[in-house]
């Protein structure tokens, strides 16, 4: 530019006065001025050439439906059909244990053995004492047949043989009184020997050789083999739906079972509202006691609505949420929002109601991006009919 300018003034004639001097440099501004438009327009254009497109958003057509079904997946534990804390019923010191943890038994099999000394002499004393009671009991049976004799032939009074009557029905008692303690004696030593009351497996031991075991205090614990059952719980008017024999899809890990289901049970959970079924398991199925699962329950969602994806979905006002549609004006694609209601939502999809009728074009991506009213080109994708994944 100075070199411009210098170039202007040297083929300029000299000033005649001051006001001369005055419009040389003012027609020099000017030409600068001028010079400096020309260089700078290209690059304007040049600019304005290279401004960007309207902002593309990708969008689906989606038809309305009338309603749906899903399955809906409900978290849930495997458990025995039968789980058992054995104990014995008498006090005494373990003198055997038959199992360990892991062991398969069979029902009847010895789990676990008392030392039987002290009730073993109980037992001898209480058959003693049954003996000596019959013993007594013949006596006196004897001598009431003796005084009735007497009195037939008035040899004795009534009363001897009332108090000889007496004396049998004493013995009888007694008698009886001591069967009573020998049978429970017996009892009493037969639980000195702890046996599984099904076949199943040992999952705890609680006692060792020598441990003074208290009555009914858990020695070990089992679960019965082959009979499992889930319990999951389910909001009450979803549980209370079901009917025992229902069939209903059971998930674990990435197996699916059959299950029907067992019972509902009556009570409700007072802190989450949520009542307990039990569904039960086929005998061949591979799934360990205590392991996490899923039941899935079909269930109807009411309403007109449309599925859309999960980002197509974006904030509203009050927490609620909204969709971007287009339609087409004079101007373009025009971005408009839609309030919705979302209705049932899975990992990808959700199934929302709002006021369109028909069809809709969503905006399914890049719907952040862009404001209600501004007009956007748009780049359509088919949309999916499959069953949203769970």
């Amino acid at each position: 530019m100075n070199k411009l300018s210098h170039m202007l003034r040297s083929r300029l004639p000299p000033p005649a006065s001051s006001a001369a001097r005055a419009l040389l440099v003012l027609a020099l501004i000017l030409g600068l001025i001028l010079i400096a438009r020309a260089v700078t327009g290209g690059q304007d254009e040049d600019t304005a050439s290279n401004a960007e497109p309207s902002l593309r958003v990708t969008t689906m057509v989606i038809s309305l439906q009338e309603g749906l079904k899903v399955d809906r997946r409900y978290p849930a534990i495997i458990r025995a059909e039968q789980t058992a804390e054995l104990g014995f019923e008498v006090a005494g010191r373990v003198s055997m244990v038959a199992v360990e943890i892991g062991d398969q038994v069979r029902k009847g099999a010895v789990i676990a053995r008392l030392q039987a000394d002290r009730l073993r002499a109980a037992s001898n004393e209480a058959r003693a004492q049954v003996a000596e009671a019959k013993a007594l009991l013949d006596q006196y049976e004897a001598e009431l047949a003796r005084q009735t004799q007497l009195r037939s032939r008035d040899a004795t009074s009534g009363r001897a043989v009332d108090d000889a009557h007496a004396n049998v029905l004493t013995g009888r008692a007694r008698l009886k009184s001591a069967q009573a303690s020998l049978d429970l004696a017996a009892a009493d030593l037969r639980d000195t020997v702890l046996r599984a009351p099904f076949s199943g497996l040992v999952i705890e031991r609680q006692a060792s050789v020598g441990d003074l075991a208290q009555a009914q205090t858990p020695i070990v614990t089992m679960i019965e083999s082959g009979s499992l059952e889930a319990r999951a719980s389910l909001p009450v008017d979803v549980a209370r739906a079901l009917r025992p024999g229902s069939s209903v899809n059971l998930f674990v890990d990435d197996l699916v079972f059959s299950g029907r289901v067992k019972s509902v049970l009556p009570t409700v959970s007072d802190a989450a509202q949520s009542a307990t079924i039990i569904v039960s398991i086929p005998q061949n199925a591979s799934i360990s006691e205590g392991k996490a699962a899923e039941i899935a329950i079909e269930q109807s969602v009411s309403g007109e609505g449309i599925w859309v994806p999960v980002t197509a979905l974006v904030s509203d006002l009050k927490g609620l949420f909204a969709i971007q549609v287009v339609e087409e004006r004079e101007a373009g694609w025009v971005v408009r929002r839609v309030p919705v209601e979302v209705l049932y939502s899975s990992s990808d999809r959700a199934y929302v109601s709002g006021s369109f009728k028909g069809q809709a074009e969503v905006i399914a991506g890049g719907s952040h991006r862009v404001l209600p009213g501004q007009v956007v080109e748009t780049k359509r994708v088919a949309g999916r009919s499959v069953e949203p994944t769970p």
